[in-house]
């Protein structure tokens, strides 16, 4: 079947799905410091390390995409393209984040809701890419 993923492409997925989870425990822990009365001492760096595995989740996103073959690339363009557009919503997010982070007063409500969003927009992406993985033969949890 010509879009049947290689075993290059289904390590890449794999590392994605991993760079993904992480990057929602990572998330999840974040929130719980946004819901604490007090930024932490350790706030910024909390910030950059979501950042840095929010980014590096689009960066294996992208890396995973561009492994395709042209034909794949030819019968996969819908669901790529959604998967490309998830990345760019999270990208945006995490934007906001990085600005977020520079404000000194930790305004709670703001930052939970952006929370909400980056963790629409991760489980977008997953979801996305489970879809894609589907689509060429890759089991969910194929590692």
């Amino acid at each position: 079947m010509a879009i049947q993923a290689t075993p290059e492409q289904r390590a890449l997925y794999d590392a994605l799905s991993q760079t993904a989870d992480s990057a929602g425990q990572r998330l999840r822990s974040f929130m719980k410091l946004v819901d604490s009365d007090s930024r932490p001492a350790d706030y910024n760096l909390q910030v950059i390390g979501l950042r840095d595995l929010l980014e590096k989740t689009e960066d294996d996103s992208e890396i995973f995409l561009g492994s395709f073959s042209s034909q794949q690339k030819s019968r996969l363009k819908a669901p790529s393209k959604k998967l490309t557009k998830a990345g760019a919503e999270l990208s945006r997010l995490i934007s906001i984040l990085e600005q977020e982070s520079e404000h000194p007063a930790l305004d709670h409500e703001h930052l939970s809701r952006l929370g909400e969003d980056l963790g629409k927009a991760l489980a977008g992406l997953r979801s996305e890419q489970l879809h894609l993985g589907k689509l060429m033969g890759i089991p969910d949890g194929s590692s």
